[in-house]
């Protein structure tokens, strides 16, 4: 009788490689939520934000008290700029988070229509070409977005792909969102109409 020896110790042995597999997933099936009940500290303390965009001079916009309400449990700094012309989004993370979305789910949020996004090839001010991901809304208004990598300067034009893969890399971050739209998108967009 040296098989129901073999099969009971084979089966131990499947039981404690599952326990293992369980055990080592569980960091990543975390909810990003995970640190909600500590005190909120933005993850980038002290970043030093771009005074120029494109060659141009950027002047802070402060946020107002709805934004920084929304802000409250983002994992990194937020800011808002403009260079006269334009208005540049900028959030800095160095973590992979859910909570860094398009703008363009932001805009919807705000009551805007989205009415077309495509991936379009923008001249930098370095005279290096990058893929941007460009939506326009309801109200005209043209908005460019990307995810660049600071440290290897890879860039990403859609969240979800930079998530899963700031989420296996996350040794590349930190990372900086760039959104940059064409007007003053702060409005709700049936107040525009």
């Amino acid at each position: 009788m040296i098989f129901p020896e073999i099969r009971r110790s084979n089966v131990m042995l499947a039981i404690i490689c599952m326990q293992c597999a369980i055990a080592a997933a569980l960091p990543t099936l975390q909810s990003d939520d995970s640190d909600a009940q500590a005190d909120h500290q933005p993850a980038t303390q002290g970043f030093a934000w771009p005074r120029t965009f494109e060659g141009a001079a950027l002047a802070p916009v402060e946020l107002d008290a709805k934004a920084k309400a929304a802000l409250h449990r983002f994992p990194g700094d937020v800011a808002l700029f403009t260079d006269g012309e334009r208005y540049v989004l900028l959030r800095h993370v160095t973590r992979a988070t859910r909570q860094l979305h398009s703008s363009a789910d932001c805009l919807q949020g705000m009551g805007h229509q989205i009415r077309s996004r495509d991936i379009i090839t923008r001249g930098e001010d370095d005279n290096h070409d990058s893929q941007w991901a460009r939506f326009t809304t309801d109200t005209g208004i043209e908005a460019f977005e990307q995810i660049r990598c600071q440290r290897n300067h890879q860039t990403w034009t859609d969240v979800s792909a930079w998530f899963w893969d700031a989420t296996f890399h996350s040794e590349d971050g930190p990372w900086l969102a760039v959104t940059v739209f064409d007007a003053d998108f702060r409005g709700r967009a049936d107040e525009s109409k």
